[in-house]
């Protein structure tokens, strides 16, 4: 488990924040992806904390490539 609560003083503010806000309110979930490393993770958490939950992909892609899991 992270501390994303000790990033926050070197967070850098990302003009994208407005528009998954204004998705959050009209969607019941919001998809960000991005290139690995960008900061995607530590922006979802900056906006919303612990109040949504948080589904890696990478995870159920390493999942059905090890045969592990329930995939339709």
């Amino acid at each position: 488990m992270h501390n994303y609560k000790s990033m926050d003083s070197a967070y850098i503010r990302r003009s994208l924040e407005r528009a998954i806000k204004q998705a959050d309110s009209e969607f019941p979930a919001v998809v960000l992806t991005g290139p690995r490393q960008s900061g995607k993770t530590t922006l979802l958490q900056h906006l919303f904390g612990r109040r949504c939950r948080y589904v890696s992909l990478a995870r159920i892609s390493h999942q059905r490539e090890e045969g592990t899991g329930i995939f339709c």
